[in-house]
This record gives structure tokens, sequence and C-alpha cells, in this order.
């Protein structure tokens, strides 16, 4: 299943999701994947940025879901809104979800969570066929996605996958630490403390891994991000700049500068920035 944890606020947003991928067999049993798969994507237009990542499905059709989630949303360089991003994402997702209905037999309940900045306004958005906006979730899955959104004013805390694996003394934990805006390295090892102590719960049946990756975001246009935990391969980042896969040109890049030896990458941590348009149209 997973576990995706965004905190939200006018701050800052910051999204923690662990790297588990477990196979569906044919009797509907289940088998762990003993691979790390990074269940995010870092999204950047000029006049937004925003974190995505999902709970549910980590693999289906062939490849890893971050991968079908690049390709749905890689474009020619240009513009795309947050609206048109979501829309895209529940459109696409639904077609997806439902080959994998045909393909297996079964409707599994997936969600999508988008935290971004649209300018200096934080939104945070599920797309997803059994999960609302601060509603309860449901018991059974939809045979589509939807989409629920909000605008925190306050800081907020969003768990989707196996949210039952997070304590309430944890989640109390984050909020307070959100409420005193501490350095991006503080909540991320903070995020990563929880998605441990949930990997070990008796609740998760091998669900979430130990290992994270944590990512923030803010309003300002930068951003951070740093895995934690043990993780024996490189890690395939995903992000997208402009519609363009910059990912896939920093995993070139690697293979190039590494001579196709990546077994010895590590992403110790990346970091992010980009300028707004000025009025002339211009970066500043």
């Amino acid at each position: 299943m997973t576990l995706s944890i965004t905190l939200a606020a006018p701050w800052g947003i910051y999204q923690s999701c662990d790297f588990q991928v477990q196979t569906v067999n044919s009797d509907r049993t289940l088998t762990l994947q003993l691979r790390a798969s990074v269940k995010q994507v870092h999204i950047m237009y000029s006049s937004w940025q925003g974190l995505i990542s999902y709970s549910g499905v980590g693999q289906a059709c062939g490849a890893d879901t971050h991968k079908w989630l690049v390709d749905w949303l890689k474009h020619d360089s240009g513009q795309r809104d947050l609206e048109e991003v979501a829309e895209i994402i529940r459109s696409k997702g639904s077609q997806w979800l439902a080959q994998i209905y045909r393909d297996k037999g079964i409707l599994y309940r997936h969600t999508f969570i988008i935290g971004a900045f649209v300018g200096r306004k934080p939104h945070v958005i599920l797309i997803s066929n059994y999960e609302r906006v601060n509603n309860t979730p449901q018991l059974k899955a939809a045979d589509r996605l939807f989409i629920t959104s909000t605008q925190p004013r306050e800081p907020q805390i969003f768990i989707t996958g196996i949210p039952e694996a997070v304590s309430d003394k944890d989640r109390k934990t984050l909020k307070i630490l959100l409420r005193a805006k501490p350095e991006p390295e503080v909540l991320h090892r903070a995020m990563a403390k929880v998605n441990q102590a949930a990997a070990l719960s008796t609740k998760v049946h091998n669900g979430i891994s130990e290992a994270c990756l944590a990512h923030s975001i803010y309003p300002d246009n930068k951003g951070t991000s740093q895995p934690y935990g043990e993780v024996n391969e490189a890690l395939s980042l995903q992000s997208l700049m402009q519609g363009q896969d910059t990912g896939e040109l920093v995993r070139n890049f690697l293979k190039e500068y590494t001579g196709g030896n990546m077994a010895n990458v590590r992403i110790v941590q990346t970091a992010s920035a980009f300028s707004q348009p000025t009025q002339e149209g211009k970066g500043d």
C-alpha cells in the first residue's frame, strides 16, 4: 500500500514517501519486491511548483507508477496550471486503474496527493477513488478518480496509504514541529522517524519500507530533498520542469559519468530553485 505524509502550511509544504513495492500474484497474494521505488514527482512551472506522491498501486502495466505519472505529465516546454495538471492525473489515472481492473479483476484503492505553492499560496489536492479532503475514507473504491482540494491557512497533516500505522502521538509531534517553523532538515528527520515507526507497526504487513524520501518546497520557489534509511541501490528521482523530464536528464548524465555503473551512486541531498517571470516576461 505505502505511506505518504504531507504537511502543509503557508510557509512550507513537506512530503515524505516510503519506497516499498509489492507484486500482486495471479492468486491475489502479495510478493514483496526487494528494490526501492521513489513514489514522488517534483513538478515546476514559472508560476507554481508542487510535490506529487501516491499510495495504493505502486507498479502496474509494466512500469512503476511514478513512471506513468511522468509520462502523463511531460510535454513540449511550456506552461500548465495546477488545475490542468490535476485533471490530467484524474483522467489518465482513471483510465489506468480501469486497465488494471481488466487485467487483474481487482478494483484497487488509490490516491494521488499534490502539495503545491501557486505563487505564495499553498494548495493540497487529493485525486482518489476512495478519499476526500477532510472526510472519512470510503471502504470501497469507486470506478474512477475524483478531485477534492483545500488551501491551508494553518498547519494541516494529510496521511494516505496506511494512515492507521501513524500514531496520534506522532501526528501531534509533526504538527507541533510544523507550527514551530524549524529548518527543513529538522522536519525531514522527524517525518523519516515517523515513517520508520510506521513501517515497524504490526498493522502494515510489510506494506511500508523503513527508508523514505523527504522533500520540501517553499513560497520563495526553493526546495530541498533527502533520502533516509538504508537503500541498497541508486534512487531514480523524478522531476519535471516546464513539462520537461529533468529527472531523465540527471539519470542520463550520471550513467555517462559512471560509465553505466550506477550501483554505487547514492543521492545524498538535492536542492532546487527557480525564478518567476517579471512583468516584462523575463526571469528575475
